[in-house]
């Protein structure tokens, strides 16, 4: 790789807000899509999708009011939120001959289910819009010592050096249209957990790689 890019404290909190708006204005996007597919039958499918996203604009309210509630942060399973990341993706990246991979070992981390799952939404679907027919994505994860890790890569284009050094900067975007608020908000929530993120760029893709403290083994 390149290049490596390391992370150390935030930016202001009028920028922290201007994220937390626009993750809420994705929650209600997709709550709105759902909406539109509603009907007595899917109703039981709906529910606990539509029960995920509100949760997490409640989140999102409550760390624009002080904090994430510290009552419902706690052990987490990193592969079983892959895994509903991953499901809800893997329609879309076959339609568009993307492979998409998850693998490697289980673990317990400490965090709040959906900030994680904000967490490997932006990464992989970052990743689904820098790539194209015939390219892929993988979600690996491993575990060392009393960390686990999760590796986020893409055989897409890569990122210039100059672009790379402000990619968790508020503003950073690589796609028109975007407000570039995904990856400085990634930034925040993997070092509200006590974690590090870091990435890389050379001509076999782009690489995320986000380490979390608490690592616990499930096999």
């Amino acid at each position: 790789m390149i290049q490596a890019v390391n992370t150390t404290g935030w930016a202001s909190r009028d920028f922290l807000f201007a994220a937390a708006i626009h993750e809420a204005c994705n929650s209600l996007a997709v709550i709105s899509g759902y909406n539109e597919l509603f009907n007595p039958e899917n109703i039981e499918t709906l529910r606990p999708l539509l029960d995920d996203e509100i949760d997490r604009i409640r989140d999102i309210l409550m760390l624009c009011a002080g904090g994430f509630r510290t009552d419902r942060m706690g052990p987490v399973s990193l592969q079983s939120v892959i895994a509903t990341v991953v499901q809800h993706l893997r329609p879309l990246c076959e339609a568009k001959g993307i492979c998409l991979l998850a693998e490697g070992p289980d673990a317990i981390v400490q965090a709040h289910q959906s900030g994680l799952e904000q967490i490997v939404k932006n990464l992989v679907g970052n990743a689904l819009r820098e790539v194209g027919a015939g390219d892929a994505i993988s979600v690996h994860t491993t575990l060392g010592g009393a960390d686990a890790s999760m590796r986020v890569h893409n055989t897409g284009s890569a990122i210039s050096r100059d672009r790379l050094g402000g990619i968790f900067e508020p503003g950073f975007t690589t796609t028109p249209f975007s407000h570039g608020l995904g990856l400085a908000w990634v930034r925040y929530l993997v070092e509200s957990y006590g974690g590090t993120i870091s990435a890389a760029s050379d001509c076999t893709g782009t690489e995320f790689v986000v380490h979390l403290p608490g690592g616990t083994s499930l096999q």
